[in-house]
């Protein structure tokens, strides 16, 4: 549930709201008078459909206006406007006064209410969080000590593990070094075995050479015996030299080659096949009329023949380029204000001005017709569809007596047709803004926008009234 301010505060800040109202005073006074008429108009019909805040904007503004601002105006006291002035304290006394305190009254009970309902479900909510965050911290305690018993568990169950390891490693360390002892006693055996038989045969080698030799002896002396020596030399064949053994080593092949491997190619990776990322989905859906708008407007409804009915008025300014203005009327029904009718005056134009003439014309035709100021339209024969310096002064005109108002500007030569009304940034610099005439503005951030509390419906059909003749 969102914060609800104290009731006081909220009076305060529609009383601000008011407060925005300003007065130039090179507008004619009975301009202001006029304004106030479409202002009581205005919130009569808030006050009748219970829209007590907005009611209350209204009449405060018009306090401010006719009780602050206007009469410091230079042409206030004229006898031009005496008639306007007298009516004005009359409807100051008889009916803004008291319903604007009716409203505070009503109001501050209804935001009293409002803010007892929610301060105790606030309460209530404080202390459903404090004992969701008590629930919440034993929870995270148990799960702590929970967390906690498990880490020891699997540290025990890791050093366990480790010292059956350490053990394990140990052992194998141990039947290793017996495997490599006794290896090492077979190896030991094995060569004196191989020594005690290479002893063996050269023992075996030697008394074979003796007994040859003995053999030998015999045999020669045996001969000698036979045949006894004479003077002449005695030739005595040698004895057959003995080979000796020999002991071949036997060399160990060298194992096979091991293949070496050659390095693959680096892959080569098309950087410019890159994801496609889809297109976001677009929300076109329309809000009802009912709601309010995105920038906290009230909708306004707008006939779609508007412009082209317009144009065709035009259409001999636009040959001339002249400008051309009109101004947007309608209603408010159940907070939706509907333009059912644009009102032609008396005018004068340049190719980037007009101006309108006997304002008193088209007071009375609002007045027959109940209809109040929604905004107002003119084209830019040779140029581009926006609000010019002089637009955003006279859009403020209309703004600053209601928030809603808009501006149409067409611009037949390109085709362009928008909706535009002066944004937060816009408001607040041109209402310090004393220059006359086309002077520059700061564009950023932009002092006016495309109207987001609109709603051109082609079922709807505007009527148009020309004073003109």
């Amino acid at each position: 549930m969102a914060a609800v301010e104290e009731p006081e505060t909220r009076l305060q800040a529609l009383t601000e709201h008011a407060n925005s109202v300003v007065v130039d005073s090179g507008v004619n006074p009975r301009v202001y008078f006029r304004s106030g008429v479409q202002m009581d108009l205005t919130a009569g019909i808030y006050y009748e459909e219970g829209n007590l805040s907005s009611a209350l904007i209204l009449y405060m503004k018009y306090i401010v206006l006719f009780v602050e601002k206007l009469p410091k105006h230079p042409q206030y006291k004229s006898s031009e406007v005496a008639v306007y002035r007298k009516e004005t304290r009359e409807k100051l006394k008889n009916v803004v006064f008291p319903r604007a305190e009716e409203l505070k009254s009503k109001l501050k009970q209804k935001y009293s209410e409002d803010y007892a309902r929610w301060r105790a479900a606030e309460d209530e909510r404080l202390c459903l969080e404090a004992e969701e965050r008590e629930r919440l911290a034993e929870e995270e305690r148990q799960a702590e000590f929970a967390r906690q018993q498990r880490l020891a568990a699997i540290e025990e169950e890791r050093r366990l593990a480790l010292e059956k390891k350490q053990y394990e490693l140990a052992m194998q360390h141990e039947q290793e070094l017996e495997r490599q002892r006794r290896a090492e006693e077979e190896r030991q055996r094995a060569m004196e075995l191989q020594r005690q038989e290479l002893l063996q045969r050269q023992e075996l080698e030697r008394r074979r050479q003796e007994e040859e030799r003995q053999a030998a002896l015999a045999h020669a002396a045996a001969q000698a015996a036979a045949n006894p020596p004479s003077y002449s030399s005695v030739s005595v064949s040698p004895v057959s030299s003995l080979n000796a053994g020999v002991v071949q080593s036997h060399g160990v092949p060298s194992g096979p080659a091991m293949p070496t491997s050659s390095p693959s190619g680096t892959p080569v990776i098309d950087r410019s096949k890159k994801p496609n990322l889809a297109p976001a989905a677009v929300d076109t859906g329309v809000p009802a009329p009912s709601t309010t708008a995105p920038n906290g407007y009230r909708w306004l409804r707008v006939p779609a023949d508007i412009p082209h009915k317009f144009l065709q008025l035009a259409a001999s300014n636009t040959q001339r380029n002249l400008e051309f203005c009109g101004i947007l009327c309608g209603s408010l029904q159940r907070n939706v204000f509907n333009i059912s009718h644009v009102i032609i005056p008396r005018q004068t134009a340049t190719p980037d001005s007009c101006a309108m003439l006997n304002e008193e014309d088209l007071f009375d035709v609002q007045d027959r017709h109940s209809l109040i100021t929604l905004g107002w339209i003119h084209t830019h024969p040779t140029q581009t569809s926006f609000l010019s310096s002089v637009d955003l002064h006279t859009q403020f005109s209309y703004q600053v007596m209601m928030d809603e108002a808009v501006a149409i500007v067409c611009a037949p030569r390109y085709d362009q047709t928008g909706l535009y009304s002066l944004t937060p940034k816009g408001m607040t610099d041109i209402r310090t803004c004393k220059q006359k005439g086309f002077h520059p503005h700061p564009t950023q951030p932009p002092l006016f926008e495309d109207c987001k509390h609109t709603l051109v419906q082609s079922d709807l059909s505007a009527t148009f009234i020309d004073l003109r003749s």
